[in-house]
């Protein structure tokens, strides 16, 4: 037994999964009956979520891809040419195609994980979930747009410099951002540590996206679509998770997951924006 504190507030909740199989040997059919609804809800909801989201975000890319290459197949030489010209794009960036599912699918997880572990802050300090969740919300979408509008500007090519950034942000504010575990006070002072962290935070988080989007669609513009679909499904699926992990580990776990994320979406980022070597002959010649 462990009292509730502010990094994990679930104190409602009771449920163990090693304890399923003892309560079927115990109820039979009815041990669904004895079982805490909430979290069986919550693993209910991310799974027809991730579903839904690759039904209705993953497959039409891939029917729509299908259908490219199909035509290609049945077309003219200019079409066949253009498929082949497309294709050896993709195997010059030289894992450009598995860098950008990795990026972006880390990318999406750990926006949605930082934004959910801010919340639960925020409603510490705020003391009304509602308006914490707006009060976050608006300024995590506020300042990450501002991000998305000026940082390509001093980031270019390095994409791994703002995913940095973000985890070795979110990873500071893991460390002091809570009181239970860093042995700060619960105050006007804590709050405005958070807050202070969390402004450079939310703005780097706007910039990941939109610089990788562009380096794709001057390099691989094949790849744009599949980015946004794979950073669509994994930020569905983030939603859930994020409370998942929260209820079983505190939201200092969810912030350490996303600063995770981040650096790992720093490391897919080298090989993603890195210049194949027609690229650099097109540059020099310019």
């Amino acid at each position: 037994m462990r009292p509730p504190h502010d990094d994990s507030p679930f104190f409602w909740d009771f449920f163990r999964v090693e304890a399923i199989p003892v309560l079927q040997h115990a109820y039979g059919s009815l041990w669904l009956t004895r079982v805490e609804m909430g979290r069986m809800f919550l693993y209910a909801s991310l799974v027809i979520a991730a579903a839904a989201a690759v039904i209705l975000i993953l497959v039409p890319l891939l029917v729509v891809e299908m259908t490219s290459r199909r035509r290609a197949r049945t077309g003219g030489d200019d079409a066949r040419e253009s498929e082949r010209a497309k294709t050896a794009v993709i195997e010059r960036k030289r894992g450009g195609a598995l860098a950008c599912v990795v990026y972006f699918t880390a990318i999406g997880l750990g926006f949605m994980g930082i934004e959910m572990a801010l919340i639960s802050r925020a409603i510490h300090f705020v003391g009304d979930p509602v308006i914490a969740s707006a009060v976050v919300i608006a300024g995590v979408l506020v300042l990450s747009g501002v991000g998305s509008l000026s940082g390509g500007r001093w980031v270019g090519r390095r994409l791994w410099l703002a995913p940095t950034i973000v985890a070795a942000a979110a990873g500071v504010i893991c460390l002091i951002g809570w009181p239970a575990q860093s042995g700060l006070e619960s105050g006007p002072t804590s709050g405005m540590t958070l807050t202070l962290l969390a402004l450079p935070l939310a703005y780097a988080m706007g910039i990941p996206m939109p610089t990788a989007i562009s380096v794709l669609n001057r390099d691989c513009p094949r790849l744009t679509p599949w980015a946004w679909g794979v950073n669509g499904v994994a930020s569905v699926i983030a939603t859930s998770t994020a409370i998942l992990i929260a209820m079983s580990s505190g939201y200092s776990w969810v912030m350490l997951a996303a600063a995770a994320l981040y650096a790992v979406a720093a490391v897919a980022a080298i090989p993603l924006a890195r210049e194949t070597p027609q690229e650099q002959d097109v540059t020099v010649a310019a």
